[in-house]
Formats: C-alpha cells, sequence, structure tokens
C-alpha cells in the first residue's frame, strides 16, 4: 500500500510539472496579444570599464540599463520586424561580404509600454521578464506575416561579450545574415550582387554564451524585396 501511494505522488509530481511547463509555454506564446519572454544582463561589467568605475552607478545599474537597452531591440524584430540589405561574398569579382540591417519602423514611442517583471539574480546574470501587450494593429500586422505564404529561416550568430550591447548586436547580425545567406543559396543559379529583403522575428528569440561569446539562436518570416544580379562578369 505504501509503494501504490509513493507511485502516485511521483505520477502526480510529473503531472504537476508537466502543467507548469505547459502554462510557461502558453504565456510565451508569440501568437498571443500579450508577448511575454525573458532577457537577461551580466552582472559584472565586461565591456565598459568607464561605466564601471563611475560611482555614481547604483549597483545592478549597469544589468538594468542593458535590459532596457535589449528588450526594445528585440521586440523591434517582433512587432515590425527588419530590412536588410546582403552582399555576397564573390572572389572571383574581389567583392567582400556585406551585410546590415535596420528596423523597418522606430520603436521610441512603444518604449513606454514596455514592462519589466520579477527582475532576479542567478549564475552572475540579472534576468527579467518583458511583458508587452501589443495593439490591435500591430496584431494585424503579426497576422499580415502569418497569411502570407513567407519562407521560414534560422540562423545562429555570435558577438564578443567584451563589446558589450554591439556584442548582442552582432550576433543577432551574424545570425540574420548566416540564415538569409543560407536561403539565398538555392535562389539563383549565380551569385546575386545584392539581395534585399525584410524579416520578422515569429519565434521568441534565444541568447546565450558559448566559448566566451554571446550566441543568438533566431527565427523569422522572410520576404525578398529585390535581388540584383550583376550584368556583366
Amino acid at each position: 500500500m505504501e509503494g501504490l501511494e509513493k507511485r502516485l505522488q511521483i505520477i502526480f509530481s510529473l503531472f504537476l510539472i508537466f502543467i507548469i511547463n505547459f502554462l510557461c509555454m502558453a504565456e510565451t506564446n508569440p501568437l498571443d496579444n500579450t508577448l511575454r519572454f525573458q532577457i537577461w544582463a551580466l552582472i559584472d561589467e565586461v565591456p565598459s570599464l568607464q561605466i564601471k568605475h563611475d560611482k555614481t552607478k547604483q549597483q545592478y545599474q549597469f544589468s538594468v540599463d542593458r535590459i532596457k537597452t535589449l528588450a526594445p531591440f528585440v521586440l523591434e524584430g517582433m512587432i515590425y520586424g527588419w530590412k536588410f540589405t546582403y552582399t555576397p561574398y564573390d572572389k572571383r569579382r574581389n567583392i567582400n561580404e556585406f551585410f546590415e540591417f535596420e528596423c523597418i519602423k522606430s520603436f521610441e514611442k512603444e518604449i513606454n509600454m514596455i514592462q519589466y517583471e520579477k527582475p532576479y539574480l542567478k549564475d552572475g546574470k540579472m534576468l527579467c521578464w518583458i511583458r508587452f501587450d501589443r495593439t490591435e494593429q500591430m496584431m494585424h500586422w503579426r497576422a499580415s506575416w502569418n497569411s502570407i505564404n513567407n519562407p521560414k529561416i534560422s540562423g545562429v550568430g555570435q558577438g564578443n561579450l567584451t563589446d558589450g550591447f554591439e556584442g548582442v548586436e552582432n550576433a543577432y547580425a551574424e545570425a540574420l545574415k548566416n540564415a538569409v545567406r543560407t536561403y539565398a543559396q538555392g535562389l539563383t543559379r549565380n551569385k546575386p550582387k545584392e539581395i534585399t529583403g525584410t524579416v520578422f522575428l515569429y519565434n521568441i528569440p534565444k541568447l546565450l554564451i558559448r566559448s566566451g561569446k554571446y550566441e543568438a539562436h533566431l527565427d523569422f518570416f522572410l520576404t525578398i524585396d529585390k535581388i540584383v544580379p550583376y550584368k556583366f562578369f
């Protein structure tokens, strides 16, 4: 009888863990009106010695500032998307690879809509839940990406920890470039001169530290706006 009770307790515990995980996944569903996800910043201030020795800065202020810089950046990609320009490397033409991206629409007015919830410290990081309630217009924009037959692309990129927030941006840029490059390889028979397009983050992005670098894992909807071929070899 005692053995049966223990087995029932184990089953109940596993069921409870499943329910908790399910609820956590549900509250981060990108299709919900409310976006809710975690971001983090390092507590130790590696990149900026000038700020580190600034006596006017309160404890953990660096981490708070970093989170408040990162949150709008991530939400830009999840609310409006980014436009990009990509030039593939071409050894025969002595063309270096070039890539840049920027927000489709400024996120300045929406910054006050971001809610920062339940910050806590763990493993040398400050973690915080980000909550953003999308407007009806934003949901229509999200639905338009869903309704169009856009290909889905994914990429992984890295950036240096010592570069601070720029290192995070570089990790995102490399992840986006790698995703676009992989997709573009099957578009044309010959390397194009330039590809322009737009992307939309459709999943909660993942940022981690691997081998001393920021590493971003990103998933996008993609729209190719223009492919410019070389006219002559």
